[in-house]
């Protein structure tokens, strides 16, 4: 569980720092492997919890930001 937050808290960085480079073509390729690569790891995380853990939701709730932020 003590894992959890420096994870949750590094993703929160990843994401901000992609909010504002989405400029050029490189910078968005960069971007979306950075996306990619944590949607796969709260996925993963996901996968292995149990239905009732009480970060379960946190964990969703990013998977389901980052998502809408790839579609964007």
């Amino acid at each position: 569980m003590a894992g959890h937050i420096p994870s949750l808290r590094r993703h929160t960085l990843r994401n901000q720092a992609v909010k504002g480079l989405m400029s050029d073509e490189k910078s968005k390729t960069a971007i979306l492997e950075i996306i990619t690569t944590t949607m796969n790891e709260l996925a993963q995380k996901l996968g292995v919890m149990e239905l009732d853990d009480p970060r379960r939701a946190s964990f969703v709730k990013e998977l389901s930001d980052l998502m809408q932020l790839r579609r964007s």
